[in-house]
């Protein structure tokens, strides 16, 4: 397991990202992500030099002539890379080490390498104020390396911004799902911060264009525990200013609101038919790579 103390410890993102994924495979006798793959189109007679594992023995059964299956090869998956640059991602609490946004590009850099490998394409995207297409797709594992100072870069965006209180979320994503035609699949990290209707509404947008789409709802876990004592004085990101607040009076209806939340919009994406998987900053790496997007291919 690789927790994020021990990822903190490596250096560099691209060294982190191998890291994660080489964790993540472990015990796997092969990748289940699913990569290029073949179709079949139709059958045409024997010729001497075709391969015999292509030989329909049942057609064979029938008509008592060879015939060989004809494939073609389907079109490279595009893997989007969509990631949450608001200013709320750059929360971290006393239990967690990195913030939120740190947490992101770890898992956005292993997707992608994850991707990459399989012989797919990656591209990679921000939501802040508006959508920013930072890496269109490619290939190879050049285009990774390009991708992954771009994810670098992603942490002093998130501290450069001003009044964050309109973000266009749902516009972001709306956005995307108009430019982006040819089927997908679309990989959303975000902390979900927002309106829910706000948040499903983009979501749906993406399922309309057919692309095959996960949430990764990432999120601190103070966040969900709200583990302060006596008056706080919250500053709040994104423009929402300073509160006092006394917090044991709030820590049960505040962890009962969260809970209601998350699972709200677990729901919510399951009746789009969006995958939904919520990962806590304090996790291994490793294990919410393999959680989230190596199981979901291999039951999918």
């Amino acid at each position: 397991m690789l927790t994020p103390d021990q990822l903190m410890r490596l250096s560099g993102l691209e060294l982190q990202a191998r890291a994660i994924v080489e964790g993540a495979m472990s015990g796997q006798h092969r990748s289940p992500a699913r990569g290029v793959s073949v179709e079949f189109a139709e059958h045409r007679q024997y010729a001497a030099g075709d391969d015999l594992r292509h030989v329909d023995w049942k057609v064979f059964g029938r008509r008592d002539r060879f015939y060989v299956r004809q494939y073609e090869m389907e079109s490279d998956l595009i893997c989007h890379l969509l990631v949450d640059t608001t200013e709320s991602m750059s929360y971290q609490s006393e239990k967690s080490s990195v913030t939120k946004l740190e947490y992101a590009r770890w898992l956005a850099a292993a997707t992608g390498f994850v991707i990459t490998q399989q012989q797919d394409l990656i591209s990679l995207s921000s939501i802040d104020q508006s959508l920013r297409m930072l890496v269109p797709p490619g290939g190879r594992m050049a285009h990774w390396h390009n991708v992954v100072p771009e994810l670098e870069k992603l942490e002093a965006l998130a501290s450069q911004k001003g009044d964050q209180s309109e973000t266009p979320f749902q516009t972001a994503l709306e956005q995307f799902a108009e430019q982006s035609q040819r089927r997908a699949v679309v990989v959303v990290i975000s902390d979900c911060l927002r309106p829910m209707e706000e948040i499903v509404s983009g979501m749906r947008a993406l399922r309309s264009r057919k692309h095959d789409v996960l949430l990764l709802h990432l999120l601190d876990p103070a966040e969900l525990e709200f583990p302060f004592e006596g008056p706080v004085l919250f500053q709040g990101l994104e423009a929402l200013g300073e509160q006092l607040v006394e917090t044991r009076s709030l820590q049960a209806a505040y962890q009962a609101e969260a809970r209601i939340f998350c699972e709200s919009l677990e729901r919510e994406c399951r009746d789009i038919h969006a995958d939904y998987s919520r990962v806590l900053t304090t996790e291994p790496v490793d294990l919410a790579l393999r959680s989230t997007l190596l199981e979901r291919s291999r039951g999918g």
